[in-house]
């Protein structure tokens, strides 16, 4: 746990990368095992967000738009609240690295593949997802200090209302995150017309 409480933000991030892929191969490994193929199909938004397009580029900026809106956006704002040192958005990372997990495991994709992915690494490295939920993880670790509220010890609350500025490196970490989620998303995209 202090590992996810580090004053580095590339420590932070470190720490959350392991213990996200740790949450997904459970999770992969207990969809693939466990429930029916594309049980998790039609039970999200996105199913019913007109993403794709007729072109590579308008359906990039609809699927960036998408992650930046159900993804960062969402994992930077619930950072604002910290409960003992635990701030919102890590569980909210967390949350999107099991629901890749089980997407995986169930082949419940919007445009499914040939059949169910068997958990593996290989697998994991050739998708956009891990890029997209690594993404998600950098701009959780990097906007870690700027919370407003946080829950101390029992029953004892502190409120800090400050200027929600991130440091340099904070900075320039959520701007690499956003870069690499553009590139997954590209990709993405491109992978959907070729």
């Amino acid at each position: 746990m202090k590992i996810l409480r580090n004053n580095n933000p590339l420590v932070r991030f470190a720490g959350l990368i392991l213990m996200g892929v740790a949450i997904l191969f459970a999770a992969w490994s207990l969809s693939y095992r466990a429930l029916p193929e594309r049980i998790v199909e039609g039970k999200s938004a996105v199913y019913y967000v007109p993403i794709r397009t007729d072109e590579t580029v308008t359906t990039f900026i609809r699927i960036l738009v998408w992650n930046l809106a159900v993804g960062c956006i969402p994992i930077a704002v619930a950072n604002l609240v910290s409960i003992k040192g635990f701030p919102f958005g890590y569980a909210l990372s967390s949350y999107h690295w099991a629901m890749y997990g089980v997407l995986l495991g169930t082949n419940s994709f919007i445009i499914p593949g040939p059949g169910r992915f068997l958990p593996s690494i290989t697998t994991l490295l050739n998708g956009t997802g891990l890029y997209e939920i690594a993404a998600y993880a950098l701009i959780a670790s990097a906007t870690y200090h700027l919370h407003l509220h946080e829950e101390k010890a029992k029953r004892e609350k502190t409120s800090r209302l400050r200027a929600l500025k991130p440091s340099r490196s904070e900075s320039i970490l959520i701007l690499l995150a956003i870069t690499m989620l553009a590139a997954s998303n590209y990709l993405e995209a491109w992978r959907m017309f070729h």
